[in-house]
């Protein structure tokens, strides 16, 4: 199943590569997001999660079209830029071996569905931060204890963030 490194050297194939690493580090950041959530439920921990920031969320956004691109779904500029080739298609143009093709594809899957998974998992966890942020600062207050300008500002945004769900 081993291919020549030339055959392999589409931007497809090349896109796909860098895909993984970007989702791989994402869900490491998923998982220390939420260990230190549980840290902050049980009272060790106040502040926020080191938030990937925007440049890494964003990064992480445009990996999740990327595989979807790659997959054949998601390309919503047909009306201005032709489709681009899937991944599928690329290696069977430079003629890579079924097998092969076959292989990459189900990876591909895989990654798309952890990244999906990995989106919602995000957009969960923001919303248990806000909660268990509140109600930890509010638990302080009410036991007499003052916040300092950090944690205020937490017990703001987080009241910001509750009251405008409703």
């Amino acid at each position: 199943m081993k291919q020549s490194i030339r055959k392999l050297r589409t931007a497809e194939h090349r896109l796909f590569e860098l895909c993984k690493p970007v989702i791989d580090s994402y869900s490491e950041y998923i998982d220390y997001s939420e260990a230190k959530l549980e840290e902050l439920r049980k009272g060790s921990y106040v502040f926020g999660p080191e938030a990937p920031g925007r440049i890494d969320h964003e990064m992480f956004m445009v990996t999740l079209h990327s595989l979807q691109t790659l997959l054949g779904s998601g390309w919503q500029y047909s009306h201005i830029f032709p489709k681009p080739r899937t991944l599928e298609a690329a290696l069977k143009d430079v003629g890579v071996d079924e097998k092969y093709i076959a292989a990459e594809v189900n990876i591909l899957n895989e990654y798309h569905e952890k990244a999906r998974s990995l989106w919602i998992k995000d957009s969960e966890l923001a919303d248990k931060w806000v909660h268990v942020t509140y109600d930890t600062l509010l638990k302080k207050m009410f036991d007499g204890n003052e916040l300092n300008e950090y944690e205020k500002l937490a017990f703001e945004s987080a009241a910001d963030v509750l009251s405008s769900d409703h």
